[in-house]
């Protein structure tokens, strides 16, 4: 008896596990119906008229009169399934169903991928703000007022202003720098966001040190309620225009202040 109900409970766990594993690969509901709708077709048509079949050849045979039956009389032999608890047994006997079904829902996701969507990736989840004096945006998870970081741009200079912020600036080089408030607007400990500037060329620069007590910097911890404000300079090619400017804190969405054309493409429905 413990063996037994060792063994339904055993069945009754592959059959949950197999048909939660199709549902994880196909990310549907209806790809698990499928599969219990042909597996149910499946015992209809095939499994039960067998087991029929067989049934009515053994009480055929044990309700002939013994002299009629023949010394070599072969009944149709049980088939092993049969022998296993109910669950455990459904599973073996559906499992060419099964199989089947998984190939189909396999081969009709790769061509619905392929036809459908072949270039697909996960949503972008970051903020785009416009790049400019003034501009905001917040570097937080939706619906954590715990722990979050609003960046606002004070102030916007390039070329003689922004070399002028460097302490050994580089001859023959230009430069932008954005002048930049952190604010820790969540009530827990924040780090303040890495930095890194775009040009429209496709280049991305990393920020150059400042001059002391100029220099925003990134990587120190901001309590709550509190905020700092610095620059952020960075050495680009001459006529250069930023295409963007990127704050990212590790884990949370990143922070855009993008150029106008940038910052139409990612917002327009």
């Amino acid at each position: 008896m413990l063996i037994q109900g060792t063994a339904m409970l055993m069945g009754t766990g592959v059959l949950i596990a197999a048909i939660f594993a199709i549902y994880v690969l196909a990310s549907a509901f209806a790809v698990a119906g499928f599969v219990l709708v042909l597996i149910f077709v499946w015992e209809l048509t095939v499994e039960r008229p067998k087991r029929k079949a067989r049934l009515a050849a053994a009480l055929a045979t044990t309700s002939r009169p013994i002299e009629e039956i023949p010394l070599h009389t072969r009944t149709a032999p049980m088939h092993w399934s049969d022998m296993l608890p109910g669950p455990l047994g459904a599973v073996v006997r559906t499992a060419p169903a099964t199989l089947v079904a998984v190939v189909i829902v396999g081969v009709a996701l790769g061509i619905n991928s392929l036809l459908l969507d072949p270039f697909a990736s996960d949503p972008d989840t970051s903020v785009y703000v416009r790049l400019g004096e003034g501009a905001s945006g917040d570097i937080k998870e939706e619906g954590d007022r715990t722990r979050s970081v609003r960046v606002t741009i004070l102030r916007v200079v390039d070329g003689t202003e922004a070399r002028a912020l460097i302490r050994s600036p580089a001859p023959r080089k230009w430069y932008w720098a954005a002048q930049v408030m952190v604010e820790n607007t969540g009530r827990e400990r924040m780090d303040t966001p890495a930095w890194k500037l775009r040009d429209a060329w496709g280049n991305e620069h990393e920020p150059r040190a400042a001059s002391p007590g100029l220099f925003l910097g990134d990587g120190f911890i901001l309590p709550g309620s509190e905020a700092r404000t610095g620059w952020i300079v960075f050495e680009i090619d001459v006529y250069a225009e930023p295409e963007w400017l990127r704050a990212q804190t590790a884990g949370y969405p990143a922070l855009y202040f993008a150029s106008q054309v940038l910052y139409e493409e990612k917002t327009s429905p």
